[in-house]
């Protein structure tokens, strides 16, 4: 499906709609033309989810590119974004909460042999944003799967290009990943909203 318009090389394919939830999930290269920039874009608000917007690039900076983040989370009505932090990554998720005060960043607690669980960003080990790890990349991969067999992601084959080897569809598999891990460690039967509802309440309890 090709998109509504696309500027800054972010493709929308669906405007945000007024009392939807959405979810910004987010990788982040080095911008040296090699590995991609890139982040999903989902309507959490009830089964079956749907990709509304995607962007890749393999050469903005890192500096620059919580800047697209923000305009992206903002137009979506202030998304929740979820940044893998494994190494640069981190350094984007510092900028767009502490520069550019960007409040709907999900924070990790680690818990051990648990590993991470969503936190409200109190407590011990609480950090931005999601590392990934085998065990994040294993049960993503295997959520993301039963996801797309029940059709519980509308759109997502129509503009995903289906093969393994496409770099679009890897670059989209790995920004849902994170999304889909968050909240199979809840419960995956349970709509993406009511999670996110609850993650809110744990903000504005701190």
């Amino acid at each position: 499906i090709k998109p509504i318009y696309t500027k800054r090389k972010l493709d929308v394919h669906e405007h945000p709609i007024e009392d939807h939830s959405y979810c910004l999930i987010v990788d982040t290269a080095r911008g040296q033309g090699l590995d991609y920039s890139a982040f999903t874009v989902i309507d959490a608000t009830a089964l079956p989810y749907k990709v509304v917007a995607k962007f890749r690039d393999n050469e903005i900076s890192p500096m620059l590119y919580p800047n697209i983040i923000y305009e992206a989370a903002t137009f979506y009505k202030n998304a929740h974004v979820l940044v893998e932090v494994n190494d640069i990554g981190a350094q984007v998720a510092d900028i767009l909460h502490q520069d550019m005060e960007y409040d709907n960043i999900m924070m990790m607690s680690w818990k051990g042999r648990a590993g991470q669980q969503l936190g409200g960003g109190f407590g011990k080990n609480t950090a931005l944003g999601l590392r990934t790890t085998k065990q994040v990349k294993r049960i993503g991969c295997s959520t993301l799967k039963d996801l797309i067999e029940a059709d519980k992601i509308k759109g997502f084959q129509k503009i995903v290009p289906q093969t393994l080897f496409d770099p679009d569809f890897i670059f989209i598999q790995r920004k849902i990943l994170g999304f889909l891990l968050f909240f199979k460690s809840i419960n995956a039967s349970i709509p993406i909203l009511n999670i996110i509802k609850e993650y809110d309440k744990t903000l504005h309890n701190r």
